[in-house]
């Protein structure tokens, strides 16, 4: 299955149903249909919480270590290359707010991780991400990237720590898993339900693997 599609599949619970109950309930490629023919566009970026609009309908964010390929998933899930990738790390420096329609927001934030960043910057964006994720009214999920050659990294563990502790509800996708054996990816899988598991109360069940 298509990353945006297995996506857009654990969000069929997040988007609201009520606006369109029989699109969002149908198969899985009428729903992507529905959700795809959907205007899609740019709606702010700021360096935090306070400079961006107010959201009346869901929200979700994509967060994760620099490079991880989180834009590029986020262009996959819009269906356009509406964001701007990169192969620096670090690119991402502000929280960037995207529409589809009037069902649902996605905020594309910048990653952490960063070794080449000033301690000072690092700080900024880390304090950004967090008023974020734990602040943000309208944010329904928040969808942890990990990258699977590398798996679970302490950096990425004690994120987790961090979405725990504001209870802040989160997904893992594994990512850049077609660099990956078959038994390869069943052991970061299971390694990352390992992770899911010992923190299921905000934890998704389940992880994607794109």
């Amino acid at each position: 299955m298509i990353p945006r599609n297995l996506v857009l599949l654990s969000l069929r619970s997040v988007i609201q149903p009520h606006r369109c109950a029989s699109s969002a309930s149908g198969t899985l490629d009428h729903f992507v249909h529905w959700v795809f023919s959907q205007p899609r566009s740019f709606v702010a970026a700021s360096p935090d919480l306070p400079g961006l609009p107010a959201s009346s309908v869901p929200e979700v964010a994509f967060v994760g270590r620099s490079n991880v390929g989180k834009s590029s998933l986020v262009n996959a899930v819009l269906g356009d290359r509406i964001v701007r990738v990169s192969k620096r790390p670090g690119s991402t420096q502000t929280i960037n707010i995207f529409r589809v329609g009037d069902l649902l927001r996605v905020a594309d934030l910048p990653g952490y991780g960063y070794a080449s960043a000033s301690i000072a910057v690092a700080s900024r964006w880390g304090k950004a991400v967090h008023t974020y994720l734990s602040r943000r009214e309208s944010l329904r999920r928040t969808f942890l990237l990990i990258d699977a050659r590398r798996g679970f990294m302490p950096v990425d563990l004690e994120f987790v720590d961090i979405l725990v502790a504001d209870r802040v509800p989160f997904q893992v996708v594994l990512t850049k898993t077609d660099l990956l054996s078959p038994a390869q990816l069943s052991d970061v899988r299971t390694s990352a339900l390992r992770v899911i598991t010992e923190h299921r109360v905000v934890a998704h069940a389940d992880c994607l693997h794109v």
